[in-house]
C-alpha cells in the first residue's frame, strides 16, 4: 500500500502531505529495528514484509506454528521461557476505546500486569524485582500505574507485611502494593464477558429500541393463551 493510503486509513491529517511523510518515517524506523523489511520496487511503493517481533532479523511466523515446530527439536524446553508463548488481549480494549486512550507508560504497565496474570489474582513485586525483570524506569512504572487507576482499569491496594519474628513493636510496619486489574481486562477472551463503561466520547452503536407489539396481535396472543387446555397429570 502507498504511504498516502496508509495515512488515510490511520485518519492522519493531510494524508497526501504530512500524513504520508509520517507513515514513511514510521516505516523507516520499523525497518531500522528489523521489525519489518522494505523491499523497493521501481516506480511504485515498496513491499512491506513483517519480521519477527523480537527484532532478530528472522521472518515472522505464527507463534502457534513456531511453537509446534520447536517442540520437535527442543521437546524439553521450559514452557515459562519459551519465546513463542503468548497471551491474548480482550477485543474490548479496541472496541471500547481504551487502547486508543492509553499513553505509552499505561500500555507498558497494562501488558506487564497481564503477563503477570493480575487480571486473575492480586500481584506484587518485591524490592528491585520489577526493575530487574522488565527494565523500565521507576517513573514509567509510576505514570503507567496512575494512568490505569484513573481509567478505572486497575486497583492498587496498600497491604501491611507480616511482622518479622523477634521484631520490636516500635519498628515501623512495612507495607507493599498489590495490583489487580479490573473492568474490561479482568477477563481474557476465553473467559466470561466483561462489562465496563466506555471511554468518554468514544462512539458506540446506538441500541435499537424493541419493536412494540401491535395491540391487535397482543390481544390475539392473550386469547390463545387462555384457550390452552391444562395438562392432566
Amino acid at each position: 500500500m502507498t504511504a498516502p493510503a496508509l495515512a488515510e486509513l490511520l485518519d492522519l491529517p493531510d494524508p497526501r502531505g504530512n500524513g504520508a511523510r509520517r507513515v514513511r518515517d514510521a516505516l523507516k524506523a520499523l525497518a531500522a529495528a528489523q521489525l519489518i523489511r522494505l523491499m523497493p520496487r521501481p516506480g511504485t511503493s515498496p513491499l512491506i514484509q513483517l519480521m519477527n517481533e523480537t527484532g532478530n532479523g528472522e521472518e515472522y511466523d505464527l507463534p502457534s506454528t513456531s511453537y509446534v515446530r520447536s517442540q520437535r527439536t527442543k521437546p524439553n524446553q521450559e514452557s515459562v521461557t519459551h519465546p513463542d508463548l503468548y497471551f491474548q488481549l480482550p477485543a474490548e480494549l479496541w472496541t471500547e476505546g481504551f487502547l486508543q486512550a492509553l499513553k505509552g507508560p499505561g500500555l507498558v504497565m497494562l501488558l506487564i500486569l497481564l503477563a503477570e496474570q493480575a487480571n486473575k489474582n492480586e500481584v506484587w513485586f518485591a524490592g528491585t524485582e520489577f526493575t530487574d525483570r522488565y527494565r523500565i524506569s521507576p517513573s514509567t512504572r509510576t505514570k503507567g500505574t496512575k494512568e490505569l487507576v484513573e481509567m478505572g482499569m486497575l486497583t492498587l491496594t496498600s497491604v501491611p507485611l507480616p511482622e518479622a519474628r523477634g521484631g520490636s513493636t516500635f519498628e515501623q510496619l512495612r507495607r507493599r502494593y498489590e495490583y489487580r486489574l479490573k473492568g474490561v481486562v479482568s477477563h481474557l477472551p476465553n473467559g466470561d464477558s466483561a462489562s465496563t463503561p466506555t471511554i468518554a466520547g468514544w462512539p458506540k452503536p446506538a441500541a435499537k429500541d424493541p419493536v412494540p407489539q401491535a395491540p391487535e396481535k397482543a390481544k390475539e396472543t392473550k386469547r390463545k393463551r387462555r384457550r390452552r387446555p391444562k395438562k392432566v397429570v
